[in-house]
């Protein structure tokens, strides 16, 4: 859990930089392979100023640095996107970037939770051994 909050927290906070006005929404949701399996999606969605489309490629290496960001970001990319990366890969799952250049950006990655227990009386969801 600690890995999943910690590659959450890394996005939202890459939003906030990034998002001057607008909104940043957050999601989480199931979905299913093709094999039938379960995923877990989670998604952060910003109104920001987007990314170009030559830079996506740039955000996952170690103190990338994006021309258009200077002024906002100075230190670049950094190790969150990097960490990030690892950590939903050591999960056994992949992140991903969609963005469109001042437009906003869509940051998502999706795990494989070990094991699901969902209570009937409150229909809370619980993931375990993650």
């Amino acid at each position: 859990r600690n890995r999943i909050r910690q590659v959450l927290l890394n996005l939202v906070s890459n939003s906030l930089k990034f998002t001057f006005e607008g909104s940043i929404s957050i999601m989480v949701d199931f979905t299913r392979e093709l094999d039938g399996s379960q995923l877990l999606e989670f998604r952060v969605k910003d109104t920001g100023s987007g990314i170009k489309q030559e830079d996506q490629s740039k955000l996952f290496k170690l103190f990338g640095m994006l021309e258009d960001t200077n002024k906002v970001n100075p230190n670049g990319c950094g190790l969150g996107l990097t960490v990030s990366k690892k950590y939903v890969e050591l999960l056994g799952g992949s992140i991903t970037v969609d963005s469109v250049y001042g437009e906003g950006t869509e940051m998502f990655f999706t795990i494989a939770p070990r094991e699901i227990k969902q209570t009937q009386e409150n229909n809370h969801l619980h993931l375990l051994n993650m």
